[in-house]
């Protein structure tokens, strides 16, 4: 699971990982197979709430922040990292998710 961090929004996406041959996803990046099956989600009030406190405390306004969930649901999570200057374009190439605007406009603002 994946969560781009834009200055308190927050947009959610997670990877089935049984698609994947290998432990590391990264290997896949750029093939249609894992570009393809990177879904939105909604994120929890609570876990949405703890990485607003999160990154706050870390003085950060922007982020990609690494997680591991059992499902969709994102109830049970296990932190992995944040990356300050994390990519995210993958999960949004065909514009539908809002992504890139937001990107935009928290560079604009």
């Amino acid at each position: 699971m994946t969560v781009v961090y834009l200055d308190g929004q927050q947009y959610g996406f997670v990877l089935d990982r049984s698609i994947l041959n290998g432990l590391d996803w990264r290997q896949a990046i750029g093939t249609s197979l894992v570009d393809s099956s990177w879904e939105k989600v909604e994120l929890p009030v609570e876990l949405s709430t703890n990485i607003n406190y999160f990154m706050r405390d870390l003085g950060l306004r922007y982020g990609r922040i690494d997680l591991m969930t059992k499902d969709k649901t994102c109830q049970n999570t296990t932190f992995l990292e944040v990356n300050p200057n994390g990519q995210w374009a993958w999960l949004d190439l065909s514009g539908n998710n809002g992504l890139f605007d937001a990107v935009i406009n928290f560079l604009i603002i």
